[in-house]
């Protein structure tokens, strides 16, 4: 009875695990100006505004902790290798920040302790034509390290659309 009821757990565990990763579709973010094609849950929700010296998407759907923000404004470096080191600079001046865990050619993802709580955080840089953009976490919320990969990754198959 107890072998039973800890393998019908584990299963349930197992589809609950597998359904937040599968959750995500394709998303065209072409309807605000931008050519790329992007992964988010279904239920998510688009925010867009252009600012002074940028545009700023967000798109979040909080019951699956997806909470992405992207930046998109004139490009500084025709190099992603030297925007991903600018980003790693920034970011280490948080007094919040711990280490990086994981590096990419395109991005990284690192580790936040604030008020003893670890938090999860990335970036992860496109330059398309004269425009860079640059993926993160939403300011506000704490992220597990899975929740951080599953939003990096969703990235990783940035697509750009044809006109």
């Amino acid at each position: 009875m107890v072998k039973k009821t800890f393998f019908g757990l584990l299963f349930v565990l197992a589809l609950t695990s597998c359904a937040k990763k599968n959750d995500l579709k394709p998303l065209s973010l072409l309807d605000y100006g931008i050519p790329l094609t992007i992964m988010a849950p279904d239920s998510a929700s688009i925010k867009h505004e252009k600012l002074a010296i940028e545009e700023d998407i967000t798109i979040t759907a909080p019951a699956s902790n997806y909470k992405l923000q992207i930046f998109i404004s004139e490009a500084t470096y025709s190099n992603p290798s030297k925007l991903v080191e600018e980003q790693k600079g920034v970011v280490k001046q948080n007094p919040y920040f711990t280490k990086i865990t994981d590096e990419y050619p395109d991005g990284f993802i690192f580790e936040s302790n604030i008020d003893s709580t670890k938090t999860f955080g990335f970036r992860r840089v496109k330059i398309m034509g004269d425009k860079e953009i640059i993926f993160r976490e939403a300011l506000l919320g704490t992220f597990s390290k899975e929740d951080i990969e599953r939003m990096y990754h969703a990235v990783e198959g940035v697509k750009r659309k044809k006109k």
